[in-house]
């Protein structure tokens, strides 16, 4: 009786792979890259002085510039977290092509 039970054993398992072998395979081809959502880029941000000031090409206003951002944890990384620290010290952080026109905008400000 054993050996019956495993020849019927034996027969269902070819049984099953047979009809494995002989259902339509639906694979999953990727989308092309044209169809694909583009992966996310990260905005380049920058810090501005709220004086209206551009501190590039001022000496002073570059090591004014370094010292704050060495006070202020996570500021050299345009860190979003640093923005109370350099707020405090006169920055904001604005997305890079937004920077001349914020920059304007506070000089207008000052007068």
């Amino acid at each position: 009786m054993r050996s019956g039970v495993i020849v019927s054993l034996s027969a269902g398992l070819v049984a099953l792979l047979a009809a494995c072998e002989s259902a339509p395979r639906q694979e999953m081809a990727a989308a092309p890259a044209t169809e694909r959502e583009p992966e996310p880029q990260q905005q380049q941000m920058v810090w501005v002085r709220t004086d209206g000031q551009r501190g590039s090409g001022n000496p002073e206003l570059e090591s004014e510039y370094a010292r704050d951002v060495n006070a202020c944890p996570g500021a050299a990384a345009m860190s979003p977290d640093a923005s109370d620290c350099m707020r405090e010290r006169g920055y904001i952080l604005v997305p890079i092509e937004e920077a001349d026109a914020t920059l304007e905008a506070f000089r207008r400000e000052q007068g």
